[in-house]
């Protein structure tokens, strides 16, 4: 870590990691185990019941946003090739929901006003070059 960052030493019960080994979903759905080798050579395993996980994921991402913002480079980018994208109504009036599916199966809901989707689309036609041409 960085000196001015924060260091495993100030928190009791840190563990530094050195690379993600891989995770797992419980049998019953209850919970997310994530394996990890240590900064020390040794294994660790970090468990999270499955009602925190869609709020941890949220705090990783903040932090993500927060590391790119902060740093220079291309190392904390991430970008997920599409599979497949639907795009739905929902109750909430004047939204939609577009849906994303990743190459790896993961999909991302995201809630999108009318409004913003006509700019998306607007975008996407002036990015290439087919303004008030849209397609699927």
């Amino acid at each position: 870590m960085q000196p001015d960052g924060p260091r495993a030493e100030d928190h009791p019960g840190t563990i530094e990691v050195a690379a993600l080994l891989g995770g797992a979903v419980a049998a019953d759905c209850s919970a997310v185990q994530l394996d990890f080798l240590t900064a020390a050579g040794g294994q660790a395993t970090l468990t999270l019941p499955a009602h925190l996980v869609a709020r941890t994921m949220v705090s990783v991402l903040a932090l993500l946003a927060e590391l790119q913002q902060r740093s220079s480079g291309s190392a904390t980018d991430i970008v997920h090739p599409v599979e497949s994208w639907q795009l739905d109504q929902v109750t909430a009036p004047g939204h939609a929901l577009m849906t994303f599916t990743t190459t790896e199966g993961v999909r991302m809901p995201f809630l999108i006003a009318e409004r913003d989707l006509a700019g998306i689309v607007e975008a996407i036609a002036l990015s290439f070059g087919r303004q008030g041409e849209t397609r699927h």
